[in-house]
């Protein structure tokens, strides 16, 4: 028996349908950022998978591309994935939440910026949080209708969020624990277990394909990038715990330790999926400095151990209110920049940094290819110019870029755009170039290279 998809509040799925609505309309008129135009370059060099993430953000920029004419609307096919993914964990809600409780749980949920608030930036996160819900929606599914193609499904659907981001294996360890700690995993169901995990690697297999020929460079690079030797020193877990405090905010997060407190037997699942992401990235925090959205996958189960533990809505409200508010200040300044330039972050001010140099860039000879000196200024300028601008291979640090047979100039003389002013004639001659011309702009330098 399939489960349904249907939620029966519909005021929820009001929400559900304005906000996807919005926030389409709001993606097709905001400039890609950089991190997402590097992702949109993957969606024109389809791989079986990338060095710095798998391959399922550029697969879903890939569908968008009939699109791009449409302002910013390459984006869509990843929203509608990533919205799905919430319309899936409000399914999930609707289990254990009523009434005000589920709207308002829902609301926080489509607000917050490590989930519901980002579903219009198109990252690795986006297809794994919908892999997560679909996995956790699944999940309850099983335990109660135990079959082999069920388990079989449930390891599809893990294969395919490891084929989305590295983190989906900790779905895959938190819920063997809870299985076997609640009883709902026995022995008995080894076979089914077996079958999830051999459905797993089956549906992961690019990624791991790509890393078997590529001497597993990306399965290495983030290792060293979570578990690290790049120590934060001793404040590195507190700094993690009172970000997640602050992004919680204070209320909510103490309305989420008085729900593990009470152990309600409904939000087992929950607690243990909001609690192993704490712990597996708190302990990451003191091996390598943190990433904001590495717990991103625990916040659509401690909003709902929040919102379940408290007896009035009021800070829920305020606190939707909170993000709704901040996340149209930065669209805003995305869109429009109606303030000062930087006053919204330097995410925001990432989008336009080339915006003085398009003159430039485009009246350039156009028979010389153009290369820049770091992954996010060539998709910047790729995306804006709707040129192709390869990272130039071997220069600062390694990323997909230096897979690419196209970042190794095939002719003599090149240009090369670097952010910086200063004396490269020492740094050609010790690649074997000649520099034979450079102009100087406010921030950044073009260097014509040729061979010696």
């Amino acid at each position: 028996m399939f489960p349904s998809l249907m939620i029966n509040d519909r005021a929820v799925v009001r929400l559900m349908l304005g906000s996807l609505l919005f926030k389409l309309l709001l993606a097709g008129i905001t400039p890609l950022f950089d991190d997402e135009a590097y992702y949109w370059v993957w969606g024109h060099h389809l791989s079986l998978s990338y060095f710095d993430h798998p391959p399922m953000v550029a697969w879903l920029f890939w569908l968008g591309q009939p699109l791009e004419g449409l302002g910013h609307a390459v984006r869509f096919p990843a929203i509608i994935f990533g919205h799905f993914g919430i319309w899936i964990f409000a399914l999930s809600f609707s289990q254990v939440l009523l009434g005000p409780k589920l709207f308002w749980a829902v609301a926080l949920l489509l607000v917050h910026p490590l989930v519901g608030g980002a579903v219009q930036i198109v990252t690795p996160d986006l297809p794994m949080m919908t892999f997560y819900a679909l996995g956790f929606w699944w999940l309850q599914h099983l335990v109660i209708h135990k079959s082999l193609a069920n388990f079989a499904v449930f390891g599809l659907i893990l294969g395919l969020g490891f084929v989305a981001k590295y983190p989906m294996a900790l779905f895959g360890l938190t819920a063997l624990l809870w299985g076997v700690w609640a009883r709902r995993i026995r022995l008995a169901d080894s076979m089914g277990v077996l079958v999830a995990m051999v459905c797993c690697i089956v549906a992961a297999l690019p990624v791991f394909v790509w890393n078997a020929q590529h001497n597993f460079d990306s399965f290495l690079f983030q290792l060293d990038h979570g578990l690290g030797t790049r120590k934060p020193g001793l404040m590195g877990l507190p700094l993690f715990l009172l970000t997640q405090v602050v992004l919680l905010t204070p209320v909510l997060a103490w309305a989420a330790g008085m729900a593990f407190s009470r152990a309600n037997p409904a939000m087992s699942a929950y607690r243990w999926f909001a609690l192993l992401p704490v712990v597996f990235f708190g302990y990451a925090s003191t091996q390598s400095p943190a990433n904001a959205n590495w717990i991103a996958v625990a916040y659509p189960f401690l909003i709902p151990l929040a919102v379940s533990a408290l007896g009035t809505m009021r800070w829920v409200k305020l606190t939707v209110g909170f993000w709704a508010i901040l996340l149209s200040v930065v669209f805003a300044q995305a869109i429009w920049r109606p303030l000062p330039q930087g006053s919204a972050g330097p995410r925001v001010t990432e989008i336009y940094r080339f915006e003085y140099l398009t003159d430039a860039l485009v009246a350039r000879d156009r028979t010389v290819p153009l290369f820049a000196g770091r992954y996010q200024d060539a998709a910047r300028l790729s995306y804006d110019l709707q040129l192709p601008v390869y990272k130039l291979a071997g220069v600062n640090r390694r990323d997909h870029y230096d897979y690419l047979s196209a970042s190794t100039p095939s002719i003599a003389c090149f240009d090369y755009l670097e952010e910086g002013k200063g004396d490269r004639e020492q740094w050609a001659l010790e690649r074997g170039l000649d520099l034979v011309d450079r102009q100087v702009f406010a921030s950044h330098q073009l260097l014509r290279l040729c061979r010696l």
